[in-house]
């Protein structure tokens, strides 16, 4: 074993040998051992203390209050960013060095150690090369016999990394809890053992609940849980206890304060097992679905509805791809085709088309491609070797990005609507000719009694004015003159007939020119009722007028007269003795005026009205006493349409007529 000793030689006074070296010695030997042994475990003991404050970094001082000197350990140097080779501590040196912030701090806890005898404080410091760093600060006075306080010591630690990461943390924490509450999340805090749950405000709000106000155990969560959604959450939630998923997530419904139910997303993971590795702590959200919840439920409906309207609509609805390949066809697509859905999906649309119509989809399908959908005539092929004729109304599909995948034509079987379209091209063109010959026959017509009319009037104009030399011959006897006046009465009326032949041929011709112009209605109906009054008056009849006098209408004057007097005259011949004739103006629809003439009369059904504008139809009048030509109605109506108006007509058995005419207000 290595042998180390020290020790002390006493030489005599001065005593040498003759050659001038030391002849002898004499010496004492002591032993220090145990001493030696107690510096090496003293040195050995502050290595390891410096060693332990540099890994903690943690230093310690002292500082004598009656002297100011400072005391640091190495770390202390560290920490403060010193040389100890080049450093002299001081009180002034080490305020230097506090953060400028912090000096006021640092002060008043110096003051506050002294007076109390304890300190602990974490404040910042400035290194001389800029870095800051923070450390925490512990002190604790001493006292001497006399109990005067005469030292100060204490630890200094740095706990930057410890305090940078708190703020990391806390800023951490505060992105997350902004993250979620942002989100309206709710956050939950299970410990398994216990059962017990922390819940955040959000948690408790969105069921409706004020903070506090909901019981935060496993138990009264697993009770607001609807009964249908229980046993799945329950087996999701064991399943993920033992391991066997890897994620813990489930929806459901959780009851809500005022005892309905909202829809949720519960996440959560495992952050903590016990030390047999039982699961002992989990954290987790709950994401508030149920807009989410009621879209999709509303999505479904949506699809149902579309479902079943896509099996029981008429129409084909027949998908495709950009290519033209069938994604999708409805079951009366499968019947336009005849083919069956298995046997259509995956075909293109070009196998359904010929030459000639292959052009038609062609420009199509490029107008698709544009974007552009315009309904259009295609003819199929189908699966029988047949022809079907469609009307295609054609949409582009999009994707949510707003890319074009393809589009849906709506397609419906035109073919019997083609057939119809070729008869009644047929037809029409039939009736055209026979509209023609018709024509020429009226034209005929009119010519044949425009001349026939011109042809009696002559001599009928002859025998009126011989009969009327008659009436006024004296020599004539009761029964001659009863004679004269029958024939007169016979002429005047076959020359009536006449002259509303001529002009009801003149209107049919096309002959009748109109001078359509504002006509005051009240000037014009109190001309009417004047002519129209002696004839009224014999029968007991009374005349009643409603027209105000800024009223006017768009009109012939003389056709209008003509109309209203022929109105007028029939109320009274039709008419009932001691009865009344209404004739007023009210407004009707699209800036016209109406123009009603009532009468008391018999009246008909009002199945027979049509009737009543037929020519020479006088409904039965022509076998009584009433005289009229059975065309005065007709004429009425003609002229009323010339003046781009129109006629009507109400009545019922027993209630009377009410005629009325439609003409525009004149502006």
């Amino acid at each position: 074993a290595p042998y180390e000793i020290e020790h002390r030689v006493v030489w005599p006074a001065g005593a040498v040998a003759r050659d001038g070296r030391p002849a002898h010695m004499l010496g004492v030997v002591l032993d220090i051992d145990t001493r030696k042994q107690a510096e090496l475990a003293l040195r050995a003991s502050e290595r390891r203390v410096r060693e332990a404050q540099a890994l903690a970094h943690l230093g310690n001082w002292q500082v004598d209050l009656d002297s100011g000197a400072l005391y640091w350990s190495e770390e202390v140097y560290r920490i403060f960013g010193r040389d100890p080779a080049r450093f002299t501590p001081s009180s002034a040196a080490f305020f230097a060095a506090v953060h400028p912030d912090d000096v006021a701090l640092v002060r008043r806890s110096s003051l506050h150690a002294i007076k109390s005898g304890r300190r602990d404080l974490v404040h910042r410091i400035v290194r001389p090369d800029g870095t800051v760093r923070h450390v925490h600060q512990l002190a604790r006075a001493e006292c001497a016999a006399n109990g005067r306080l005469w030292r100060l010591s204490g630890t200094v630690q740095d706990v930057t990394a410890r305090i940078e990461a708190e703020a990391r943390l806390h800023e951490s924490e505060r992105r997350f809890s902004f993250a979620v509450e942002g989100a309206g999340d709710g956050v939950w805090d299970w410990d398994i053992g216990s059962g017990a749950l922390q819940l955040s405000g959000h948690y408790e709000s969105m069921l409706g609940y004020a903070p506090g106000e909901l019981e935060a155990s496993i138990g009264a969560w697993a009770a607001s849980v609807h009964p249908d959604d229980l046993a799945p959450a329950q087996g999701i939630l064991d399943s993920y206890l033992r391991g066997e998923t890897g994620v813990y997530a489930i929806e459901l419904r959780l009851r809500r304060k005022d005892g309905g139910y909202r829809w949720v997303l519960r996440r959560g993971t495992l952050v903590e097992r016990d030390e047999q590795g039982r699961p002992r702590r989990m954290i987790g959200i709950h994401s508030d679905i149920g807009d989410r919840k009621a879209a999709e439920l509303k999505l479904a409906a949506r699809e149902t509805l579309l479902s079943a309207i896509l099996n029981s609509t008429r129409q084909g609805f027949w998908f495709i791809d950009k290519e033209g390949v069938t994604t999708d066809v409805n079951p009366s697509m499968c019947a336009i085709l005849g083919h069956p859905r298995e046997r259509l999906l995956g075909r293109s649309v070009w196998d359904f088309v010929d030459a000639a119509n292959a052009d038609i989809l062609r420009r199509e399908l490029a107008r698709r491609a544009q974007g552009l959908s315009d309904p259009y005539e295609l003819t199929l092929r189908r699966g029988d070797g047949g022809e079907v004729f469609c009307l295609n109304i054609p949409s582009v599909l999009y994707d949510q990005g707003g890319a074009r995948i393809g589009s849906v034509g709506i397609f419906t079987d035109i073919s019997d609507l083609k057939n119809a379209h070729r008869e009644l091209a047929e037809f029409n063109t039939r009736l055209s000719l026979a509209r023609e010959a018709a024509e020429r026959a009226n034209a005929a017509k009119s010519d044949f009694l425009s001349s026939m009319s011109h042809e009696l009037r002559t001599p009928m104009n002859a025998i009126i004015g011989f009969a009327q030399m008659l009436e006024y011959d004296s020599g004539l006897n009761e029964d001659q003159l009863d004679n004269v006046l029958e024939v007169l009465k016979a002429g005047r009326h076959l020359l009536h007939l006449i002259n509303e032949v001529l002009d009801l041929a003149k209107i049919e011709s096309g002959h009748v020119e109109l001078s359509l112009e504002p006509v005051a209605l009240a000037a014009i109906v109190d001309e009417c009722l004047q002519l129209i009054a002696p004839l009224a008056a014999k029968r007991a009849l009374s005349l009643r007028a409603e027209v105000a006098p800024q009223l006017t209408v768009r009109a012939d004057r003389v056709r209008l007269k003509q109309v209203l007097l022929n109105l007028l005259s029939n109320a009274v011949k039709y008419n009932r003795e001691g009865g009344a004739i209404a004739l007023r103006a009210e407004a009707a629809e699209s800036d016209r005026l109406r123009l009603i003439v009532s009468d008391s009369g018999a009246g008909i059904a009002p199945e027979r009205i049509d009737e009543l504008f037929q020519p020479f139809s006088r409904l039965g009048a022509e076998h009584g006493s009433i005289e009229g030509t059975g065309i005065g109605l007709t004429i009425t109506r003609r002229l009323a349409e010339l003046m781009g108006g129109r006629i009507g007509v109400d009545s019922e058995p027993g209630i009377g007529f009410s005629f009325w005419i439609e003409l525009a207000r004149a502006a």
